[in-house]
């Protein structure tokens, strides 16, 4: 039900920062194709945690190697937040 406006989703918005993993939190102040760039190597299963966390280090992007196993796995606050938007 939404209440007497024109739509529903009219109020909808982007999570806040705060609400992230600090890794999430990190990744919104990427450009785009950095974000594209952290995205594709979280995503390749090549890359271990801890060495995705020591190449992301020595380039200035620090989160720890737990916090990165935590996203890679959706268990971090990033999509505890996308769960409970979606139910």
């Amino acid at each position: 039900m939404h209440r007497g406006r024109d739509t529903m989703l009219e109020g909808l918005k982007a999570p806040v920062a705060s609400k992230l993993c600090a890794l999430g939190a990190r990744r919104l102040n990427l450009s785009d194709s950095d974000k594209e760039l952290l995205d594709n190597a979280l995503a390749d299963t090549t890359w271990a945690s801890h060495s995705l966390y020591f190449a992301l280090k020595e380039l200035g992007f620090h989160v720890s190697k737990d916090l990165i196993g935590f996203h890679r796995n959706e268990v971090c606050k990033c999509y505890k937040i996308s769960t409970q938007l979606k139910s």
